[in-house]
């Protein structure tokens, strides 16, 4: 199927337009969060005939987790420190073998990081201007169901 030459015209001015307006919003808002897990983990893998098990369970600390939040439209930088978090993992998961390289897979997960609070500095992005400290302003918890299923193939 052609496309007609004024449609073709109409997508050339069009699509810089679009590229032009991309570039003026990228970069409005930017989220970078970072930290650091001690854990503590047991895990049993049990193989019996064709088929294996496996269970992990993982506990232990966010230590010092930390969250930069620029909003460029607004000038203002936020810096959010977190209090220390405990979190837990739990995993089951089966496999039966099918061929001689091919098993089928099913597991399941149960993530958490517990409720945690944080202090939030607030300061222009332009300038570097602090502009206040506001104490237990931020909080976040997470939790994280997981339910795979698959084929899996070793070479």
């Amino acid at each position: 199927m052609a496309c007609p030459g004024w449609q073709l015209h109409l997508f050339r001015e069009w699509l810089p337009r679009c590229a032009r307006e991309f570039s003026r919003w990228r970069g409005r808002d930017q989220l970078q969060a970072t930290a650091q897990n001690r854990f503590r983990r047991r895990e049993v893998i049990r193989e019996q005939g064709d088929w294996r098990l496996s269970g992990l369970f993982r506990a232990g600390l966010s230590v010092d987790p930390k969250a930069v939040d620029h909003h460029w439209l607004r000038n203002a930088r936020f810096d959010e420190g977190f209090s220390t978090s405990p979190f837990l993992q739990m995993r089951l998961a089966a496999e039966r073998q099918l061929e001689n390289e091919m098993w089928l897979h099913v597991g399941v997960g149960y993530q958490k990081f517990f409720r945690e609070r944080g202090d939030t500095r607030l300061s222009a992005i332009r300038t570097g201007q602090k502009e206040g400290i506001y104490k237990n302003s931020v909080g976040a918890d997470l939790s994280v169901a997981t339910i795979d299923i698959g084929l899996r193939r070793e070479f």
